[in-house]
Formats: C-alpha cells, structure tokens, sequence
C-alpha cells in the first residue's frame, strides 16, 4: 500500500507521539532545554529540529485575525531570527521602517538593541529588534483602540438619531422610536467595523512586507572583497580574473 506526503506525515507525527509519551512516563513534570534535547536522542528527533521546537514555544504567539464580535483594534508580533543584531544593522533597520511606514517616529539607540515608536494620541505603534544569545529577537505592537471608539461612536449616535426622528415621522409614539432607534444605531456600527477591517488588514498587510524586508536584510551576506591596491576593490571574487600581470 502506497502512502501520500500527507498521510506519511501524520504516521510519523503519530509514531514520534506514542514514542514521546512512553518516554515522558518516566521522566519528571518539569525539563530543562538540555534534558529536552536529550530526550530528542532517545526518540530520534534531530538536535536542530528540537532547538527549533523550543524556540517557537518560547516565543509568543499572537492570534492576529479580525474579530467581527470585538472589532479588533490591535496587532502584535513577536520573531526571532537566527543570526545576531550588530550595529550595521540598526542604521539600515531604521531606515527600511522609516520608509516603509512613512514616519520617522522616536529611535531609541542602545548597544545591541534598537526602539522605534511612532505613539500618538489617538494610537500606539512600536518596534523593539535586540540581540538575545547571539539571535535577534524582534517585538511588536500596535493599538488603535482611541481610534476604534471613536470610529464607532459617531456613526451609532448619527444614525440612532436619524432612526428616532424617522419612526417618530412615521407617526409612531415616542416609545416605539426609542426601541427602534438602537436598530438603526447598530446598521451604523456596522460601516464603522468595515472601516475597522480595512484599517486592520492594511496595517497587517503592511507589517508582513515590512518584517519580509527585515528578513531580508538580516540574513543578506556581504559579497567578498578583495583589496588589489589603495584605491581598488573587486566584489564576487568568483567571476574575477585579474589581468594586471598582462598589462
């Protein structure tokens, strides 16, 4: 019998799961990163794939959907990426974030960490790169929830009013109107939670492409250079054949 790519999956993470849990019987309620890596050994998972593992359990996640019950008014991110946060990178960060979002919001600059928040009155929005054990741990957040209210607020009272005057025109008391006119306040929430969407889905659209560059621009090397005298440099050593001698 033939298995697809997906069935071969599940097998696998079901077999390493009944193996696990044969192991973990006999150990204690608590392991450090050393004892999990050793735990790996004994069932067989590489000792990258679980340095791997731990890594993502450490870091948060965050459930950056849109709430239609909440109006979600808030994003945040929390990464880290496998090579270390030097000084070269923090003027280049800066100003791929500067770029990107148009702002050039407040730098807090410090020896291996860099801040840059473009905090308002209405909205908060921060990013926080340092380096954490030879790895650059990236944070973060923004919240819009001033913004949100008052988004909502508005369009609920305009268009209560609006419902109120127009039950009340149609010759109905004014106890009627008034159990109407919440009705027509909500239609109004309604247009607020779609301009609260859109908000929503361009700010994440917009953190996805910005931490796509960061990736980029973290893990990019340096070509080679080579020094020939005091005024010239080669780049791509590969492809460079020098024809000095010839000369």
């Amino acid at each position: 019998m033939a298995y697809s790519r997906k069935e071969i999956s599940s097998i696998l993470s079901k077999a390493a799961e009944i193996e696990l849990s044969k192991t973990l019987n006999n150990s204690a309620d608590e392991l450090t990163d050393t004892e999990l890596l050793e735990l790996a050994k004994e069932v067989g998972i590489s000792e990258s794939s679980m340095k791997a593992a731990i890594e993502s359990a450490k870091t948060p996640q965050f459930d950056n959907t849109f709430s239609w019950l909440k109006g979600t008014s808030r994003l945040q991110h929390s990464e880290v990426f496998n090579v270390p946060f030097q000084k070269e990178h923090m003027a280049k960060v800066l100003q791929l974030l500067q770029n990107n979002y148009n702002e050039l919001g407040e730098t807090e600059v410090h020896a291996n960490s860099l801040i840059w928040d473009t905090s308002g009155e209405a909205s908060t929005q921060k990013f926080t790169l340092k380096e954490e054990d030879g790895k650059t741990a990236l944070t973060f957040s923004s919240d819009w929830t001033t913004i949100k209210f008052i988004t909502a607020l508005f369009p609920f009272l305009l268009t209560f009013i609006i419902t109120l005057i127009t039950v009340k025109g149609m010759g109905y008391d004014k106890f009627t109107a008034i159990a109407f006119a919440p009705l027509g306040g909500f239609v109004g929430l309604g247009g607020a939670w779609l301009y609260l969407r859109h908000r929503f889905n361009q700010q994440k659209a917009l953190l996805n492409n910005t931490l796509t560059k960061i990736r980029s621009l973290l893990y990019s090397k340096k070509e080679p250079t080579i020094k020939l005298n005091d005024h010239e440099e080669v780049q791509d050593t590969e492809n460079y054949t020098s024809n000095r001698a010839k000369g």
